[in-house]
C-alpha cells in the first residue's frame, strides 16, 4: 500500500465486473472490505451502466453498496 500511504487524498473507483450475482456480491464485499475504510471510494459500474449489464446484477451490486456504506458509518471509517 505504498502508493495509499503517498497519496491519501488518492481516490478510488472501482468498477465491479459481469458475472453472476454470487460474484458481484463476492467482488463487491471485497472492494469495501479492502478500498472503502477511510473513504475516497466510488463504487459503480463504470461511468454509465454498461450496453449487457445485467440487471439481476446491477442489483446485487447496489445492495451490498448500500449495506456496506451502512456498515463503514456504523463502524466509523
Amino acid at each position: 500500500m505504498k502508493l495509499y500511504q503517498e497519496a491519501k487524498k488518492l481516490g478510488l473507483y472501482v468498477n465491479i465486473h459481469a458475472g453472476t450475482p454470487e460474484d458481484i456480491c463476492e467482488d463487491a464485499r471485497y472492494a469495501f472490505r479492502y478500498a472503502a475504510k477511510g473513504g475516497g471510494y466510488i463504487m459503480g459500474s463504470s461511468h454509465s451502466l454498461a450496453v449487457g449489464a445485467k440487471l439481476d446484477n446491477i442489483m446485487e451490486m447496489k445492495k451490498v453498496g448500500y449495506a456496506g456504506s451502512l456498515l463503514n458509518d456504523a463502524q466509523g471509517l
